[in-house]
């Protein structure tokens, strides 16, 4: 009979007799069966240097175990949700459950140069970029939504450049003439601001210093219009030749540096004074037949010496009026503490009438006012 013996330690001793496992204490065999010394899974529950014997010999239960059924398996607690956090295109910060991780895909790309390069990309972070490339469509469309949804803004008022449009159209010289401290420069200066409210570039040049400082100061932090002063009429001539690519030239005034130097100039050489104020204004039209663009123009009447009563006067320059579109006249009609009033009508005009009114301007100390 098949006999085997296995010291544990001094007290125990297991014993395989003929296949039959028994378990010994202090020599005396204990009775319990080999079911009772191993579980059904083979573990033996007496002790682990039994479990290690077991496991080196034959297990009876090698053959055919008796196995208890598997405990279903526990479920899991659900784990935090992990978040992520896009920025969409307009600066907000979005918060979005992140995607489960899901199996590689396999992702073709063509590099531009003919060869096709595959990839794996994790669908994970395919589906992070899939969502921030939504978030930044929907932000885009939402931002034009929002522009398209906008009040519409009133168009800037621009009433002298209207009556400038309606008489002179949309590119030309216009002269404007009349008395000194007759509200000439206030008129350019206030065309000159609707200008830039309206969006436009403008090139202003003083002759005559005639300006406040403040309103100087004003006029230079204007956006988009450049303020240049010279009484020099040789500068002046290389301006009026060479006028820089902007929507409105305003110059005040083209005869005030002509007139100095015509005065003091003998007879027979004042033709050719007369001469270079015709070829300014030859300049200027040239100027805004090339650009497309409108020329502002100021002067003063003619000379009183030698003139009947009944007299016309006309700008000075003989004949360069002919090199200007329109020609308007300012007029004043009232003046008191804080307060000026005056007319400007038409003098050489195309589509009116001389003496037509084109309007009327107060000038205060707080501006002007149209009427």
């Amino acid at each position: 009979m098949p006999f085997k013996e296995f010291p544990l330690n001094e007290t125990l001793t297991l014993v395989k007799e003929d296949e039959i496992w028994s378990l010994y204490i202090d020599n005396v065999r204990d009775r319990r069966s080999i079911e009772e010394i191993l579980d059904k899974n083979g573990n033996v529950k007496v002790c682990s240097a039994i479990r290690q014997i077991i496991k080196e010999q034959d297990n009876p239960f090698e053959s055919e175990p008796v196995l208890e059924p598997e405990p279903e398996p526990e479920e899991p607690e659900p784990a935090a949700e992990e978040l992520i956090e896009v920025e969409s295109g307009d600066g907000e910060v979005l918060t979005f459950k992140k995607p489960e991780p899901k199996t590689m895909k396999v992702v073709d790309v063509n590099r531009g140069d003919g060869i096709v390069s595959t990839f794996k990309v994790p669908e994970e972070k395919r589906a992070v970029a899939q969502l921030k490339n939504t978030i930044k469509k929907e932000t885009v469309k939402n931002d034009k939504v929002k522009e398209d949804s906008k009040e519409v803004k009133e168009p800037v008022k621009t009433p002298l450049l209207d009556k400038i449009h309606q008489y002179v159209g949309s590119t030309g010289v216009l002269e404007v003439f009349g008395e000194t401290r007759g509200g000439k420069s206030r008129f350019c200066m206030e065309v000159a601001r609707e200008a830039i409210r309206a969006g436009k570039t403008v090139f202003f040049l003083d002759t005559e210093d005639n300006v406040h400082e403040d309103t100087i100061k004003e006029l230079k932090k204007l956006k988009g219009l450049t303020y240049v002063y010279t009484p020099d009429l040789n500068e002046i001539n290389k301006y009026c030749s060479n006028m820089p690519d902007v929507d409105l030239v305003i110059i005040d005034s083209i005869g005030f540096p002509i007139l100095v130097t015509f005065a003091k100039l003998s007879l027979n050489k004042k033709g050719n004074a007369l001469l270079n104020l015709i070829a300014a204004f030859g300049d200027l039209k040239l100027w805004a037949y090339k650009t497309k663009g409108l020329v502002l123009v100021t002067n003063q009447p003619e000379s009183e010496f030698n003139k009947t009563q009944d007299h016309i006067y006309r700008p000075f320059g003989d004949k360069s009026q002919f090199a200007v579109k329109e020609i308007w006249k300012v007029i004043k009609i009232s003046s008191k503490e804080g307060e000026t009033k005056i007319a400007i009508k038409t003098f050489g005009s195309r589509i009116a009438g001389m003496g037509t009114k084109v309007l009327d301007m107060i000038i205060t100390d707080f501006g002007v006012k149209l009427n």
